[in-house]
């Protein structure tokens, strides 16, 4: 068994329904990454930043966010990957395949977005953290082709 998201124990228990995302990224401040998940404390802990009460507030970053998503519907979806035959199968290998290279690529690129802000590269930092997102946005139009397939995709006996 593992822990899940659910939005109806977050309701009952102001957040903590989205606590294992808290888990699996504990340096950041949310629960409920999404802006429309119920997490007061997040929005508790930016109205204290808003009032000059709290600051450095750590989020994960987009790319590995992702890339933890991917992996976990990985697991879920590999056996019947592995199951797919023929052309299809070795295309949906190849598409998820691609779909990580993409992630591994927006994290590389995040972390130099990092370390040019950090250094004060005047807007190329800017341009960085856009590919990285244009990344991600790949990997998950590759993801979701994947799981489409696999939906009409004919399983091997």
């Amino acid at each position: 068994m593992s822990a899940r998201d659910n939005w109806i124990v977050a309701l009952l228990t102001l957040g903590e329904g989205y606590h294992s995302f808290h888990h699996r990224f504990p340096t950041d401040f949310r629960n409920g990454i999404h802006w429309y998940q119920w997490d007061p404390s997040k929005w508790m802990i930016r109205t204290f930043k808003a009032l000059g009460l709290a600051s450095d507030l750590r989020t994960a970053p987009l790319p590995q966010i992702e890339q933890a998503r991917m992996q976990a519907a990985m697991k879920l979806v590999k056996s019947q990957i592995d199951a797919t035959p023929g052309t299809i199968g070795d295309e949906i290998r190849r598409r998820a395949h691609v779909a990580m290279e993409h992630l591994e690529t927006a994290l590389k690129l995040w972390r130099q977005h990092v370390e040019e802000k950090a250094e004060g590269v005047s807007k190329s930092w800017r341009e960085t953290r856009r590919r990285s997102r244009l990344h991600v946005q790949q990997s998950r139009r590759q993801w979701k082709w994947v799981v489409r397939t696999l939906r009409r995709a004919p399983q091997a006996a």
